[in-house]
């Protein structure tokens, strides 16, 4: 209510006797409910009810709900573990602010430039980070008709499988949601060591926890989405960088199909040299990256506690060196946090494997892949990196992808 409201209000309340005024007063009750509710939409889902806000967007509304849990904290024994999803609340859930942002390093090598500054965290960093942010039409009903539903689409941030956060300006989703009247879902994950450390023989950390992250919130928005308006039938995923390395990680792995329809891949692909390697290849350049910043030459590493020690204790102090040269591919400085072979989500018998039948079919967004895949055998022996990958049957185009050596 604004201060002209106020005043009216006070005017009644000093002109008229209070036994005249029951009926208004419960008539000016009822219109406030009405129009807090209207700005603050609850929306029920499967763990509980949550609250949001009603934003002005270009001559519109939509409904934003910010911080909405889909995991439960990965604290204590569920660190370096898969996500567990969240249990069920009784209250309503306030789903009003942005989220906590995953732990990750600052970019601080240009201090003052914005245009590198604007991609560091914007909130606070923790371990309680697993959430989802929604932005949602409006529907001429509370609880929208499955015949009104839209496309939904689930954006996955890129930041090198290190640094990220689904709460930076650019990746608001109120002006898509807008103007192309679609559900607009982004996520948290988990990033760097907390996200895809890997130790050999260690069933406790096998890695590519971050991309399990991303899956959970996947299956959340399949059996949630409904709620908010979005087809849980017409699901695209899209991401940017390690983004697209991961919507193609979820192309390939057989416990995320089913959950999408559709594929973005945006300047980055799973067989990505810096996307992809074995754990101990992974491990050793952990190990690798906390010798050099301490001033130890890299030499021999050993899989041992040590280095695991080591990384916890010197991660925080880490402030250079977050590439580790490869001195097999001087092209190629592979980075010290990607997903792991063998790692929950891609694996068979060692390999990864590019699962494309029928039943693993998404229309994805394949127009120039063909050549920027030739462009690339310029900087990248593609052939090399593609030993390793086991292609079946046609849903992808394969000459493109055989055809760079």
């Amino acid at each position: 209510m604004n201060n002209n409201g106020y005043l009216f209000l006070c005017f009644v309340l000093l002109r008229f006797p209070m036994a005249d005024l029951q009926p208004l007063l419960l008539l000016l009750l009822i219109l406030t409910t009405s129009f807090a509710n209207e700005n603050e939409p609850i929306i029920t889902t499967k763990s509980g009810k949550v609250r949001g806000n009603v934003f002005d967007v270009l001559d519109g509304h939509v409904q934003a709900f910010r911080g909405i849990p889909y995991a439960v904290v990965p604290r204590s024994v569920l660190r370096f573990r898969p996500p567990e999803p969240m249990d069920n609340w009784d209250d309503v859930k306030s789903a009003q602010d942005l989220p906590n942002s995953c732990y990750q390093l600052r970019d601080e090598m240009f201090p003052g430039f914005e245009g590198a500054e604007m991609w560091n965290p914007n909130t606070p960093v923790s371990e309680d980070c697993l959430y989802l942010n929604v932005w949602a039409p409006m529907f001429k009903t509370p609880t929208p008709k499955p015949e009104d539903s839209v496309p939904v689409l689930v954006w996955i941030y890129g930041g090198s499988f290190m640094s990220g956060t689904s709460t930076l300006d650019v990746y608001q989703g109120h002006f898509l949601c807008k103007s192309q009247k679609v559900v607009v879902v982004t996520m948290n994950y988990r990033v760097g060591p907390l996200g895809f450390l890997a130790i050999p023989n260690n069933p406790n950390i096998r890695g590519n926890q971050g991309l399990l992250d991303q899956r959970l919130a996947i299956k959340w928005v399949v059996d949630n989405i409904a709620a908010f308006g979005g087809d849980p039938k017409k699901i695209t995923l899209f991401g940017e960088s390690a983004g697209a390395a991961s919507v193609g990680f979820h192309l390939l792995s057989p416990g995320s199909q089913g959950l999408f329809q559709r594929a973005v891949m945006q300047s980055g692909s799973p067989n990505a040299a810096w996307a992809i390697a074995n754990k101990t290849e992974i491990y050793d350049r952990y190990v690798c990256l906390v010798l050099k910043s301490s001033g130890t030459e890299c030499l021999t590493l050993f899989s041992h506690f040590i280095g695991l020690v080591l990384l916890l204790l010197w991660w925080g102090y880490i402030s250079s060196s977050l590439y580790v040269f490869d001195s097999r591919n001087p092209q190629i400085s592979p980075l010290p946090f990607c997903s792991s072979i063998c790692g929950h989500i891609v694996i068979n018998s060692g390999d990864i494997h590019f699962y494309t039948a029928t039943k693993y079919a998404v229309s994805a967004l394949t127009e120039g892949l063909r050549q920027e895949l030739r462009e690339a055998k310029t900087h990248i022996r593609a052939t090399v990196r593609f030993q390793c990958l086991s292609f079946r049957n046609r849903g992808w185009d394969f000459h493109a992808l055989t055809s760079i050596n």
